[in-house]
């Protein structure tokens, strides 16, 4: 299952609407203390060294889906809004595509819209609106990844299933641009 990622509160809203549990990849520094460690380690988080290739994080993740455990993934590598978004084209991580040609295993992408506005304390005292759409698993390449082009078609065919699920969910719910992830600076009302 991979996602746009738009604040902190993504993994418990998609954790509790996906329906199936969620072994999520999450950055190795949430685990520097010894509660969150026990913590993300009791939620079946896999701790991922941001800064390379961290083969230990991989090969967890590909006994997990061996296991046909389901992973969750930002694959755009951290909180992203506006234009840096995979909903608005935004380069993904090539962690995902990899991660899933390797295992075979197709990738469920999502789309969610209103958890950013969570920032702002206001908002608490108010209902939320959250708008989830879940896509149509997308099957990794067959052919060799590496040789055809096939790789760079499979990325292509993800950042359009991004794109197209966010123009679903602004038709399907009504939605405008302002309704769109902002940065949590922007909705909680911090302008540079």
């Amino acid at each position: 299952m991979a996602s746009n990622h738009i604040s902190h509160f993504d993994p418990p809203i998609l954790s509790g609407f996906f329906p199936r549990r969620l072994d999520w990849l999450a950055m190795k520094e949430l685990f520097q203390a010894g509660w969150s460690e026990r913590a993300f380690t009791w939620l079946n988080c896999i701790p991922v060294d941001r800064s390379g290739a961290d083969r230990t994080a991989l090969r967890q993740a590909f006994h997990r889906l061996d296991d046909e455990r389901v992973i969750g993934i930002f694959p755009e590598g951290g909180l992203r809004a506006a234009e840096w978004s995979i909903i608005n084209g935004a380069a993904m991580k090539p962690g995902l595509t990899m991660l899933s040609i390797h295992s075979g295993v197709p990738i469920i992408p999502c789309v969610l819209i209103g958890s950013d506005r969570l920032y702002k304390p206001d908002n608490w005292l108010q209902r939320i609106s959250l708008y989830l759409i879940i896509g149509d698993a997308i099957e990794p390449p067959k052919e060799d990844a590496r040789q055809s082009g096939a790789r760079e078609r499979f990325a292509e065919d993800l950042s359009q299933a991004f794109i197209s699920l966010k123009e679903e969910a602004m038709a399907r719910f009504h939605l405008s641009a302002e309704d769109l992830p902002q940065t949590p600076q922007a909705r909680k009302g911090i302008h540079p």
